[in-house]
């Protein structure tokens, strides 16, 4: 899906005003909480706000399935590590 955003300002055309959300913002509303969440427990969200960029974000399924096999790899190399230790 692609989302277009440009900053969290206000624009008035001659018809309407039009606001434009956040970067963050907008990847939760399209299905990105995870990686908005991670984005802010990093300490990024500030660096999102202070520039214009394209970001392509991973969905909630998508993060959630990395760390998942992730926390897999780290138990399996947990289990190697005790292993080459006896």
């Amino acid at each position: 899906m692609h989302v277009g955003i440009s900053s969290n300002r206000t624009f008035y055309t001659d018809c309407c005003a039009v606001h434009l959300k956040s970067l963050l913002e907008t990847a939760a509303d399209v299905g990105a909480k995870d990686f908005v969440e991670l984005v802010r427990t990093t300490g990024l969200e500030e660096r999102t706000l202070a520039s214009n960029m394209t970001l392509f974000v991973p969905s909630d399924d998508a993060v959630r399935d990395f760390t998942d096999n992730l926390q897999e790899a780290v138990s399996i190399l947990w289990i190697k590590i005790f292993k080459l230790a006896l």
